[in-house]
């Protein structure tokens, strides 16, 4: 006999934006963001090699753009 067989749940993973992020300098996962809301900058910091930068940005940005424009300029600097 036995009872109603159940629909199996499904769990929805819900993704969050990461709060470190991976250095290039030396490919660590160390990369820290201190944002500085008053005067719109944000500092970039490694953990690991101690390679850190200022960033300013426009109001509406997340960490992750803040990141994106480290990102741009460290390989704008070891481009061609």
């Amino acid at each position: 006999m036995g009872g109603k067989r159940r629909r199996k749940i499904i769990k929805r993973i819900v993704k969050r934006i990461p709060s470190i992020f991976i250095c290039p300098y030396c490919g660590n996962r160390s990369i820290t963001i201190e944002v500085n809301e008053e005067i719109n900058e944000a500092f970039v910091k490694c953990g690991k090699c101690g390679a850190n930068d200022t960033i300013k940005y426009a109001p509406p940005s997340e960490e992750v753009d803040i990141y994106n424009k480290f990102m741009d300029k460290y390989y704008k600097k070891a481009g061609p």
